[in-house]
């Protein structure tokens, strides 16, 4: 089966010897797996200029190339990564490139209780958005009442992940420290997000384009769309991390992922103080004291296999709090 059509060109902007490659997929993975044939491969410091389908598995021209449940672009093998290192993807450019989403009027099992589910039981129907990508919102006529509503339009992949660790391979639909089917909405464009390294390669994907979603993903999805993507891949020799972070502007942000909820709200506090003690050379009792007074935390997703949740701090306290980089990751 062809891995995509392929063209490559010098990029000048960024690191010496770092190209842009241009994929345009023709296949795509329902797992996120080592045992897939490398869509593409890529060194360290190169851009990835790509698309990628909703969760339906349809494509920005409303055709269905794909099968539903979270078809991911990928996987983009990385030279030289292999276990004990991680990834730096560094999402440069994440646009809408189509005018429509879908979405669906039910609340999710995990998120409200079953005497409320009982009743409130209504036939599940399809939500149709429409967006004006000139004001970056969208508007439903799903009923009279949301006539009037918008929706701010924040655009962001769903899903993006390395291959598990222990060489297995985990479905798209569910997430894991390796990443996976998130469904984080604070990783829009300009965001880094840093994920561990368990197989030689890597082994990236990306996929499950959302135009917005509220926190906890609570309706079982977001507004569903399509993606024009653009992201830096760099590569961080030595430097394992136990699970998924992400970095903006302002915030670091680690992530956990387990069932029950309180399972992820552990592994993303544990993700955060090993950051703090291990990069930014906090002492642990100090990394205690800080996220006891400035950790903010955010549900991430709860409809998934597993839930996932993201502690998050403010970067400038985290200085204010004697907070140093001290690695060569996450400069």
């Amino acid at each position: 089966m062809r891995t995509g059509r392929i063209a490559t060109c010098v990029l000048f902007a960024a690191l010496a010897g770092a190209e842009t490659h241009r994929y345009m997929p023709e296949r795509y993975s329902l797992e996120f797996s080592p045992y897939m044939e490398p869509a593409l491969r890529i060194n360290s410091g190169d851009v990835v200029v790509t698309t990628c389908v909703d969760s339906d598995g349809y494509d920005e021209n409303g055709k269905r190339v794909a099968p539903h449940w979270n078809a991911l672009t990928g996987p983009f093998y990385i030279q030289g990564a292999d276990s004990g290192d991680s990834i730096e993807v560094e999402l440069l450019r994440i646009r809408l490139n189509r005018k429509s989403g879908f979405g669906s009027n039910a609340v999710s099992e995990a998120a409200a209780p079953p005497q409320y589910l009982l009743n409130n039981r209504h036939p599940f129907r399809i939500v149709r958005w429409t967006f004006d990508l000139e004001s970056m919102t969208a508007t439903t006529d799903f009923s009279p009442r949301l006539k009037g509503y918008r929706v701010p339009l924040r655009p962001f992949p769903g899903c993006i992940g390395t291959a598990p660790a222990w060489r297995e391979a985990q479905s798209s639909i569910t997430s894991d420290a390796h990443g996976g089917n998130v469904d984080y909405n604070r990783l829009v464009e300009g965001t880094k997000v840093f994920l561990p390294v368990n197989v030689k390669g890597a082994y990236l994907f990306i996929g499950d384009g959302h135009a917005a979603q509220g926190d906890g993903e609570t309706s079982g999805g977001a507004i569903e769309t399509t993606l024009a993507v653009e992201f830096r891949v760099t590569l961080h020799k030595k430097e394992a991390i136990p699970s998924m972070r992400a970095e903006s502007d302002r915030f670091i942000m680690a992530l956990g992922m387990g069932r029950p909820l309180e399972d992820a709200f552990q592994k993303a506090t544990a993700n955060m103080l090993s950051w703090l003690t291990k990069d930014f050379g906090m002492a642990p009792e100090d990394a205690h004291i800080l996220l006891g007074t400035a950790a903010r935390y955010d549900v991430a997703s709860v409809p998934n296999p597993r839930f996932t949740m993201a502690c998050r701090l403010d970067k400038k306290v985290v200085a204010e709090a004697g907070g140093k980089r001290q690695s060569s990751l996450h400069p």
